[in-house]
């Protein structure tokens, strides 16, 4: 019996949302014996362990593994590299253990990689977002979800058109084979941002790679709980995003210091700076009408006021906070 898909999880401090991971893995539409589902748990301080082993009693094709611990590789680079050398599928798809996947994420993933010469697929996540019962959640989760369907959208309009920017560690597939020809991640620079680092790597031995948007892969990730999460977890994606072409470093910064830099030049000429604002707003509202549409987030658009808003002063704050030279925290952990 040969096992055609690997699943791999990433586990660390998750008693909070592994459960629906796992629900979400279990209830996959595929078979059984042709799946494998490997869940490294990386030095858990909480029940994440516990849990997911009272989770995966009698059900054989999922694995818990406690994770050695290594002075080369580190948090979920660490993780991956081990359960890589247990993974027996052609294909390996990587989730988040705050990350439900659809039914269908298995089929319609390797379905896009049936072209040999594909060695990597990505899809579409969305942030869930809370209601009107909290305020603070409320308008939390909503900056955090249009801004990832507005930066998803970047990402997809730009591979539809052939240029490459990276994968997403939350939902993704990797060829074997692609995998072992980087020599593994014992073999790839260490990196916050180990999807990137992968990313680059199969892309230099000339492997190609999807994007696809599409409700059979689009994942449901939780949001961050707090502000100061939100910038630790973007700090971390722009340290390795660094290592990004400089054409992608100079829009990635552009966006992120647009807004502020309006300010700064209202006060010069308060007309061009209105023609850049709503230059600005008409792009945002391109981006999340075509793949809200296709994700079933369209409702963002009616946000999109607060969200320009809420992004003049997180940015302002996240790109003082990226400059500080101190280290940030990522699950219980310094980088």
């Amino acid at each position: 019996m040969t096992t055609k898909v690997s699943i791999l999880v990433a586990v660390r401090n998750e008693e909070a949302t592994i459960l629906d991971c796992l629900n979400a893995l279990d209830a996959l539409d595929f078979p059984k014996e042709e799946l494998q589902i490997l869940i490294g748990d990386d030095d858990s301080e909480d029940q994440s362990y516990a849990i997911i082993e009272n989770f995966i009693r009698q059900k054989p094709h999922f694995q818990l593994i406690s994770i050695q611990q290594n002075q080369e590789l580190k948090a979920k680079t660490n993780v991956l590299a081990q359960l890589a050398h247990l993974a027996q599928g052609e294909f390996w798809l990587i989730t988040d253990a705050d990350i439900c996947v659809p039914k269908n994420w298995i089929k319609k993933m390797t379905q896009q990689a049936q072209n040999p010469n594909v060695g990597i697929v990505t899809g579409f996540t969305k942030i869930q977002t809370s209601d009107f019962s909290s305020m603070y959640s409320f308008f939390l989760s909503h900056f955090q979800a249009t801004d990832w369907l507005f930066v998803l959208g970047i990402i997809q309009q730009s591979a539809d058109f052939g240029f490459e920017t990276t994968t997403m560690g939350n939902n993704m597939l990797i060829r074997k084979t692609a995998y072992w020809q980087t020599g593994g991640y014992e073999k790839i620079p260490f990196s916050v941002t180990e999807d990137f680092a992968l990313f680059q790597e199969v892309r230099k031995l000339g492997w190609d790679f999807r994007q696809v948007c599409d409700l059979d892969v689009l994942a449901n990730s939780k949001p961050m709980p707090n502000w100061t999460k939100l910038l630790s977890q973007r700090k971390r994606w722009t340290t390795g995003a660094m290592k990004l072409p400089f054409f992608w470093l100079l829009i990635a910064f552009s966006y992120l210091g647009f807004l502020p830099l309006l300010v700064g030049i209202f006060f010069i000429n308060p007309v061009f700076c209105g023609f850049l604002w709503l230059f600005r707003l008409f792009l945002i509202s391109y981006f999340l009408i075509k793949y809200g549409r296709k994700t079933k987030q369209g409702f963002l658009l009616y946000f999109l006021p607060f969200y320009d808003l809420l992004s003049l002063v997180f940015n302002s704050i996240w790109l003082f906070y990226f400059l500080l030279p101190i280290r940030f925290d990522w699950k219980s952990r310094k980088y």
